[in-house]
């Protein structure tokens, strides 16, 4: 059984978790939670923050994402 591994949608997935991040300190400043609900939101945003950079990490040799950027072709 062959595992293909497309690395573009790690990068893809930690970049969009990237994103998420400001909304939810955003939620935090504007509204008047509670305490342990601060607490809880400020350990999901550091959760996401290392499983986010865990999968836009590149391993050596390999992906990179301007290798997805358009080439002149070589004919």
């Amino acid at each position: 059984m062959t595992v293909s591994y497309d690395p573009s949608k790690g990068w893809r997935l930690g970049s969009v978790l990237f994103l998420i991040i400001p909304f939810i300190s955003l939620a935090l400043i504007l509204t008047d939670s509670p305490r342990w609900l601060q607490i809880v939101a400020v350990v999901v945003i550091l959760v996401m923050v290392g499983a986010g950079s865990t999968l836009m990490r590149r391993r050596a040799g390999g992906w990179r994402p301007s290798e997805t950027l358009a080439r002149p072709s070589d004919n």
